[in-house]
């Protein structure tokens, strides 16, 4: 993850791996906290730093709960996170959930260099619960003993998601002559619509200034900052703080894009990519997900983050959110349910794409479909049903399928397409969906 903190000109002294990374965030959420826990660690140097060999262990209770092996290597300045399986900020994540991370006893986490010397205990930095601990500034080298003046504790309001994941908000030790360059709060890249930035500098009393680009190319005319930058499309930010008697601080940019409309099919496959889709809900899967989907493709639009999810089947609605896997189905994932909209309420279902057992596949997961003419061969006890058309080719229905019983013939059998247990199935989300012999009705 990129991440604007380190300042340019510092480097601590030679000191063996003591020092070079530090961790430097912890972070215990009051609300969503069996997702959104994480550890943050930061490369405080001018050099990249391998990282393979080492390794990041978690503490709950005094004891390690698991142990993340690092690879790959991180950048100057360059923070990296590790959280829970489905925790969309993190470098890197386990399955299994960080019960006890909460600060109510020895909690926090271990990092070991490639030669395994332990060379940053903040074992117990997690001191309560409901807040994050962020390594105070002045920290310039790692101890392998914890210590707990090191830390301060943020407060932590009722939002979703608390911390700041991938961006060390801090100010490291600066030139007495040169004014520290600006830093941002809010990572580039790809951000909502209506993300406020805030920026700062680490030199007291400087006057940062800013101006505005489309482009690449730095404008002639500065501003003087003074309240957060809504970003509501693509942009640049240019900034230079200032101070008397002082060198001026570097010139630093800042670039920013929003999400886009997409079609279905051009992001259902980009995990992680940001964006915006519109689609018809096909089908609703309990109170947090709905079936989506347009012309092209379709896909699971996900609130189990932020709430129930707005809108009927046959209403036509907009999200815009993060494209994402959860058990291999693609969804995209909004982060609130403002991010949802109803564009079109009674929109109207498109027809069901009449296909085969045999074309059951990733290229029409997440689309409403309907198979025709097949007879039940076979149930199991975890509710999978095997279906066989007149050239036996075979398939799986799953969901309200009570009506299926082996041997019974079925003339039409309508639903999502869902991956589920290494295979794609139809999932019938209504029995009503479900058609034996249509003369009868």
């Amino acid at each position: 993850m990129m991440v604007i903190g380190v300042m340019p000109g510092f480097s601590f002294a030679d000191g063996g791996d003591m020092g070079k990374l530090l961790i430097s965030e912890l972070n215990d959420p009051k609300s969503n906290y069996q997702q959104d826990r994480f550890v943050e660690i930061y490369n405080t140097t001018e050099e990249a730093i391998v990282l393979d060999g080492w390794k990041l262990e978690i503490i709950e209770n005094t004891a390690v709960a698991r142990t993340f092996n690092l690879t790959g290597t991180l950048a100057s300045g360059d923070a990296y996170v590790v959280g829970i399986e489905g925790y969309e900020k993190a470098d890197q994540t386990l399955a299994g959930a960080w019960t006890s991370f909460n600060g109510k006893g020895g909690d926090g986490a271990k990092l070991y260099d490639a030669s395994g010397q332990l060379v940053d205990d903040a074992s117990a930095a997690l001191s309560s619960s409901d807040k994050m601990f962020v390594r105070n500034p002045d920290v310039q080298i790692t101890t392998a003993t914890f210590t707990a003046s090191q830390w301060t504790s943020t407060s932590i309001s009722d939002s979703k998601t608390e911390g700041t994941p991938g961006v060390h908000v801090s100010f490291y030790p600066m030139s007495d002559t040169k004014v520290a360059s600006v830093i941002s709060n809010v990572n580039e890249g790809v951000v909502a619509v209506g993300t406020e930035v805030t920026l700062q500098c680490g030199t007291d009393d400087a006057i940062i200034m800013y101006a505005l680009s489309t482009d690449d190319t730095e404008p002639t005319t500065y501003v003087e900052y003074s309240t957060p930058i809504v970003i509501n499309e693509a942009v640049t930010i240019w900034t230079k703080a200032s101070k008397s008697g002082m060198e001026d601080s570097d010139v630093i940019s800042f670039t920013y894009s929003v999400p886009v409309l997409n079609t279905i099919a051009d992001v259902r496959e980009s995990v992680g990519t940001k964006t915006i889709v519109e689609g018809v809900i096909t089908a609703r899967d309990g109170n947090y997900d709905v079936y989506i989907q347009d012309e092209t493709a379709g896909i699971i639009a996900s609130q189990y983050k932020s709430g129930a999810f707005a809108g009927e089947v046959g209403d036509k609605i907009r999200v815009e959110g993060t494209i994402a896997a959860f058990y291999d189905n693609a969804q995209i994932q909004p982060a609130s349910p403002t991010d949802v909209t109803i564009i079109d309420a009674g929109h109207g279902l498109p027809s069901a794409k009449n296909i085969t057992p045999a074309e059951l596949s990733n290229d029409i997961e997440g689309m409403l479909v309907k198979l025709t003419d097949v007879t039940v061969t076979a149930v199991d006890d975890k509710g999978n049903v095997t279906v066989s058309d007149a050239n036996n080719n075979t398939g799986i229905v799953m969901g309200e399928v009570a009506a299926l019983t082996v041997g019974k013939t079925i003339e039409s059998i309508q639903g999502v397409v869902n991956y589920n247990y290494s295979i794609h199935k139809v999932k019938v989300l209504s029995a009503d969906d479900i058609v034996e012999d249509s003369s009868k009705l």
